[in-house]
């Protein structure tokens, strides 16, 4: 492992293209801004944070790339996006504020869609198929009770369905077959008592929620659209403490980010009885924020710290 100091605080990290982008949080005059900073990561052993940052900077929370764009939940800036055909010159296009819920917390795409949740509990489904033009196509609500734990975290997408960290909401599921009138689902999974949804990963047949008080908590969504209320996990049965703040899958694998207590990495092969095969804890790695990339895990701890982790497997 190794690890980089040149950040403020980063709040979030997406790679794509031997590029890492970072969104770096300053506080200024009693708030906190966020611009996005760029990494080369073509070499892994001797990552470098690039100089500057891209111009106009919208305040950035996660971004997502599709063939030459990057898209981006920009907090109270709303959806933005820039053309990444040249990574050394990004291009900032277009900023399309007018978002119903609020600042954008979160980002998926699908197709020529992309959607974008946030902070008041809303989803909502752009237009991607127009070249330097977005639009908002639909929204829908997706808590009850909106509030600031119930907040669209994130977003993974599975067909047409996109299953969303919906905080304290539990895990929400929408369906957005018909762009123009998403359907938010009448079933959805509950979480453990006391739990708050802070991030979501999909597989073909499962969903894999990182609850910040229960840790890694699995459902099976092959069968959702039959679901009525609150659905169960299949697993764990009985939560054992700790948190998880981020998780990703690749193949039979999930990595999830636990901050103080490491890096777990379960075998999900079998997911009604999934096997931590690993967890990572050395030389003050606190991980909160991940993504995977090639051979390389890069994380954030949420402060100073970029760490590159070489993955086995």
């Amino acid at each position: 492992m190794s690890t980089l100091s040149t950040l403020t605080e980063g709040s979030t990290l997406t790679a794509y293209r031997d590029v890492l982008f970072v969104g770096e949080r300053y506080q200024t005059g009693g708030y906190y801004e966020s611009y996005p900073v760029l990494f080369d990561i073509g070499n892994p052993g001797a990552v470098t944070k690039r100089s500057g940052t891209v111009s106009p900077n919208y305040s950035n929370f996660a971004f997502a790339p599709a063939g030459d764009y990057m898209f981006i939940a920009a907090e109270r800036s709303g959806a933005t996006y820039w053309n990444v055909a040249n990574l050394a010159v990004p291009q900032p296009i277009g900023t399309y504020v007018h978002l119903l819920g609020s600042y954008a917390w979160s980002v998926a795409i699908s197709g020529n869609v992309a959607l974008i949740g946030t902070a008041g509990s809303y989803l909502n489904v752009l237009d991607l198929s127009y070249d330097n033009s977005i639009s908002v196509l639909g929204s829908i609500k997706t808590a009850t009770v909106v509030g600031d734990t119930t907040e669209i975290r994130g977003i993974a997408v599975q067909g047409s369905l996109a299953f969303l960290a919906n905080e304290t909401a539990g895990l929400r599921i929408v369906d957005f077959s018909s762009p123009g009138f998403p359907i938010l689902l009448n079933g959805y999974g509950a979480l453990p008592a006391g739990g708050s949804a802070a991030a979501v990963a999909a597989t073909e047949s499962l969903v894999l929620v990182a609850d910040s008080v229960n840790g890694l908590l699995i459902y099976d969504s092959s069968t959702v659209r039959s679901w009525t209320g609150a659905q169960g996990r299949i697993w764990p049965a009985s939560p054992s403490g700790g948190g998880a703040y981020d998780v990703k899958v690749r193949g039979n694998y999930a990595y999830v980010a636990r901050g103080a207590a490491g890096l777990d990495i379960w075998d999900i092969s079998n997911p009604y009885n999934p096997v931590k095969v690993g967890n990572f804890l050395a030389g003050g790695f606190s991980p909160i924020h991940i993504t995977l990339y090639k051979k390389q895990l890069y994380a954030l701890d949420g402060n100073g710290k970029l760490y590159v982790l070489n993955l086995v497997p």
